[in-house]
């Protein structure tokens, strides 16, 4: 279902739940009442908590019908916006360099929507006070880790002194794409329903269209509540305090 290999993440939909495996952290067996934890012998203690309380809580809701994207949060001047793209596209680099800019961060790596039932705003909960990226965009943005991982393995940050406690409301999803230069345009509510569906975690079967049908009604619903951006950027780090001062313009706007 997702395959990142370049960081170490692998995540496969079952007909119950999910199956995940981080490179040098561990393997999670996820259902929607269930986590089951296998870690990897050498594995820090913080980064299996990370591990658990991150990436497992969050697709248990998605095993439980929420709307969870694989992306990235931050809080960009009171803001909530989370950063959405294609593996290895930069989002969690993105959320590290919105932080790094002194904006509050919000969750990594995955992002649950669930809408408030008495105001139907899509909220999303805070996750752990920490990102994982890689050391040379940790090194560029002057961010450093306690604890030095394996070469070519990502740094854990600890975000504590800047990290979102309560649910938000989503407002913007930029969709990250690769440009020589850095720009942001609106993306039509027709497209944004389809860039949704491509970037959220769903687990039915394919031939549940009962559930296939209601996904892509949340998904709408969504893609009317919020503004979805396209956010193109060099894939040069040297470019990322350029990309966050955009997104602050565009919030602004």
């Amino acid at each position: 279902m997702y395959d990142d290999r370049h960081n170490g993440l692998c995540v496969y939909r079952l007909s119950d739940g999910f199956s995940l495996t981080y490179r040098g952290i561990g393997s999670l067996r996820v259902r929607a009442d269930r986590i089951t934890l296998s870690p990897d012998p050498a594995a820090e203690q913080d980064s299996i908590a990370w591990l658990v309380s991150n990436l497992g809580l969050r697709l248990a809701l998605v095993a439980r019908g929420a709307v969870v994207f694989h992306a990235s949060a931050a809080l960009v001047d009171d803001v909530l916006v989370s950063f959405a793209g294609p593996s290895g596209r930069g989002k969690s680099t993105l959320a590290a360099a919105c932080y790094a800019n002194g904006h509050v961060h919000h969750t990594d790596d995955l992002v649950p929507v669930q809408t408030q039932s008495s105001t139907g705003k899509p909220l999303v909960s805070p996750g752990p006070p920490s990102l994982r990226t890689d050391s040379d965009v940790a090194s560029t943005l002057g961010l450093s880790s306690s604890r030095q991982p394996p070469e070519e393995e990502p740094v854990l940050i600890d975000t504590s002194d800047r990290h979102s406690t309560v649910p938000r409301e989503i407002e913007v999803l930029y969709l990250i794409d690769d440009a020589d230069e850095v720009s942001i345009d609106p993306v039509p509510t027709q497209d944004a329903v389809l860039e949704i569906l491509r970037r959220s975690y769903a687990l039915y079967r394919d031939s549940d269209a009962d559930s296939a049908s209601t996904h892509f009604e949340v998904c709408g619903e969504l893609a009317q509540s919020i503004r979805v951006r396209r956010l193109s950027r060099p894939r040069s780090l040297h470019e990322l305090r350029e990309a966050v001062t955009a997104i602050e313009t565009d919030l602004s706007s």
